[in-house]
């Protein structure tokens, strides 16, 4: 079903790789490159944020007994040293990253995160404009995934797209119409749409213009293979089964479609920090699930 997507993805590595050509995607702008920190280093932390999907905590009455003391969260155990990291897979701010954008929960045209960095070049595809970026925490955990990922052995997982611009994401989409329609001459304007919109979000309601998610697979150099192969590799299994361990979730899984309005994705990570990773994980919820069940208690 994404034969689509992968030539799009390769069709924007040509374009990187043609000098001579006229550049027809709009240009992003310029981020810092994010380094794994040395000891007694972090990345920057952005300011608090509290998403309006964010459930509400309450302070209970001074006179009633104070609640026992929850367990402490347990911190998992890794083969690499990801201390330094810490604080970004489980960042202070816990519910911070619960941002709810898809196609009822639309984001502003001009909405960019102040934050953004680029991904390590040894875990992203592109180069220049088309490097992958994320918000500063988002990335910090990102990086210490596939630290971890390399050192159980899978070391060719790499980010293809991380955060992009509205305008970006109207390129994109309507690439897609006008591919769809090549395919199919009999499809009106609207039934194309309706069939992109099972893959592809309309601008505005993609999340990934929050900067908190990354399409993340290791097919993108293997034109035999289509986006959905990556599901069969051992490497997606890991991190199907570990991404909570660093704050990600499976963003899409299968059999939520009905939920999400979109199609199972074994590529697309979302960050929402290890504390709601870990819930999400374990109920077998969807994030939109999730959060409507955090506003119901």
């Amino acid at each position: 079903m994404k034969a689509c997507l992968k030539r799009i993805t390769a069709a924007l590595i040509l374009l990187l790789l043609l000098c001579g050509c006229t550049e027809k995607i709009p240009a992003e702008t310029e981020a810092p490159v994010i380094v794994p920190p040395g000891p007694g280093e972090t990345l920057p932390l952005p300011e608090t944020r509290i998403p309006e999907t964010a459930a509400s905590v309450t302070e209970p009455p001074a006179t009633e007994p104070p609640e026992t003391e929850p367990p402490a969260e347990i911190i998992p155990t890794f083969k690499a040293d990801l201390s330094a990291y810490e604080i970004y897979m489980a960042p202070a701010d816990r519910d911070g990253y619960l941002l709810l954008v898809n196609k009822t929960h639309p984001i502003d045209a001009d909405s960019v995160p102040a934050d953004l960095v680029y991904l390590p070049q040894e875990y992203a595809v592109y180069s220049g404009e088309w490097r992958a970026r994320m918000t500063s925490v988002a990335a910090g955990a990102y990086t210490a995934m596939l630290t971890e990922l390399s050192a159980n052995g899978y070391t060719d997982v790499k980010a293809t797209l991380a955060y992009r611009s509205y305008a970006t994401q109207s390129y994109l989409y309507n690439n897609y119409i006008a591919e769809e329609m090549a395919k199919n001459p009999a499809l009106s304007k609207e039934e194309a749409r309706a069939i992109v919109e099972t893959y592809s979000a309309p601008p505005g309601t993609s999340e990934h213009q929050t900067g908190l998610c990354t399409d993340m697979h290791n097919v993108y150099n293997r034109p035999d293979l289509e986006l959905e192969d990556f599901e069969k590799t051992d490497a997606y299994l890991w991190l199907r089964d570990n991404c909570w361990k660093f704050g990600f979730i499976l963003r899409f899984p299968r059999g939520k479609e009905e939920i999400t309005g979109y199609q199972f994705e074994c590529w697309h990570f979302r960050f929402v920090g290890r504390y709601h990773a870990k819930r999400i994980f374990d109920s077998g919820l969807c994030l939109e699930e999730y959060l409507e069940k955090l506003q119901k208690n």
